[in-house]
């Protein structure tokens, strides 16, 4: 645990490395599986699976949902007509 009690893991010592790992996280609405890798460089590369239960394309097969795969930057940068948000 970090001084202010977030998750610390100090990657100096890159005996543990490459590491792969995931989570799920449920809502009402929508479920997301994060699934991230730090390689031997220590670069970090994310990849996020986000199921929406509710609208399913057959109703009585929960594997039907509708869903969507995201990779590539950590955080989706928000723009308004063109010029990005600080």
């Amino acid at each position: 645990m970090g001084p202010q009690g977030g998750i610390l893991w100090d990657l100096t010592d890159n005996a543990r490395l490459p590491h792969k790992d995931h989570m799920a996280m449920s809502g009402r609405s929508v479920d997301m599986i994060l699934e991230w890798t730090i390689d031997t460089d220590r670069h970090f590369s994310a990849e996020r699976l986000i199921r929406w239960p509710m609208l399913r394309t057959l109703p009585d097969n929960t594997h039907a949902s509708l869903q969507r795969r995201l990779s590539g930057p950590t955080s989706p940068v928000v723009s308004i007509e063109g010029q990005a948000l600080s």
